[in-house]
């Protein structure tokens, strides 16, 4: 018993004192007056020094361990490029298989009612009429083209389009002369003009014996006849061939610019036609209330598909995003602030569940390193 005394002594102090350490790591939570005197070693280390061990701890996540390229690549991580795919194509294929109306989705999405989606978007389209007319629509017609020929500026679809549509109302040409002539304006007009045309080129007794009336009244059936003919139909799809050389070949530079003016102030007026009309309130509220189902065709359907794929995969969308997002994170002040707000019990229990069982055999080591120095004593 001599010789074990001052061991197991020893073990004992070394034991408790290890254990009173742990505990004084946090306790107690808060300092501890006397008076005006605050205790010794109140509060505990961690709560006292909270703020600075937060600091240092951001700082070696954010920097050491959690560091921002550690971030993007778990955020961009293998299989979460796959799944956000077959998630947005899940959505797209229900979206397209939704019956509702476009302003039906609309207002789900964005959470306002259905009219006043709708009074919105109307007030937006005629805001955009008013700044394509004004703006960009003007500026083109006033600019459009210059050093160039009107072949050069329009697609040769719209050269087709035109010449098919006219070769094929060159039947109704007869028609339309026979209404130009017989019209009572342009009718008189073009009596006059031949009159005036035969009096100033005719003249003695041949001048007194002509009938303008007569004459016009024979040239106009006579034209009429011609165009009817086959000749005639030949003629004007002849004509209709140079027409569209013509125009190909026609500068811009030579249209006069009252002509530019004309097609500015009939485009100012055809807009506000519209919007006074109600003609786009109408078609805007028509088409909102119109199925998505029933506008996008199954084939579009498939290439908003492909196109979605194509660009988070084929373009590294996730991986960007990823970058992006970590590169805006304050991982040392996150954690800082997180800590900082942390309840010291709470904070100690997350540790003690931890690293509990290590610090039970730091208090047994304290234990086994005072019985081994307690034999110092004994041995002399």
């Amino acid at each position: 018993m001599e010789i074990l005394i001052f061991p197991l002594i020893c073990a004992a102090i070394g034991f408790f004192t290890n254990i009173l350490a742990i505990l004084m790591l946090f306790r107690p939570h808060r300092e501890i007056k006397v008076g005006r005197f605050v205790l010794p070693f109140t509060p505990g280390l961690i709560p006292k020094g909270r703020r600075e061990i937060a600091k240092k701890v951001g700082e070696v996540l954010g920097e050491k361990l959690l560091t921002k390229d550690a971030l993007a690549l778990a955020v961009a991580g293998e299989g979460v490029t796959e799944k956000l795919v077959e998630s947005l194509q899940g959505y797209v294929y229900r979206l397209f298989e939704d019956e509702s109306s476009i302003c039906e989705i609309a207002s789900r999405v964005f959470l306002k009612p259905a009219h006043e989606i709708e009074s919105v978007v109307s007030y937006k389209v005629n805001e955009y009429i008013d700044a394509a007319v004004k703006g960009a629509l003007t500026e083109w017609i006033r600019d459009a083209g210059r050093g160039k020929t009107l072949g050069e500026i329009l697609p040769d679809e719209i050269f087709a389009h035109v010449s098919e549509l006219l070769r094929g109302r060159a039947g109704e040409a007869p028609r339309i002369v026979q209404e130009i002539i017989s019209h009572p304006k342009w009718g008189v007009f073009l009596r006059q003009t031949v009159t005036k045309i035969i009096k100033d080129n005719v003249k003695g007794i041949l001048g007194l014996l002509a009938n303008p009336d007569k004459i016009y009244d024979t040239l106009s059936a006579s034209l009429v006849g011609y165009l009817e003919s086959a000749d005639g139909q030949e003629a004007i799809l002849e004509n209709i061939g140079k027409l569209d050389e013509w125009a190909r070949e026609l500068e811009i530079d030579a249209l006069p610019e009252n002509a530019r003016q004309w097609a500015t102030h009939t485009l100012g007026t055809v807009a506000e036609h519209i919007k006074q009309s109600g003609v786009a309130e109408g078609v805007t509220k028509k088409l909102l209330n119109t199925p998505l189902k029933s506008l996008v065709p199954e084939s579009a359907q498939i290439q908003v598909i492909k196109l979605i794929r194509h660009t988070i995969i084929n373009l590294g969308l996730v991986e960007k995003a990823a970058g992006l997002v970590a590169g805006g994170v304050d991982i040392p002040r996150i954690v800082e602030e997180k800590i900082n707000e942390m309840d010291v019990a709470e904070a100690e229990k997350i540790l003690l569940s931890v690293a509990g069982k290590q610090l039970k055999w730091i208090a047994a080591l304290g234990g086994v390193l005072g019985f081994i120095i307690g034999f110092v004593p004994s041995f002399f």
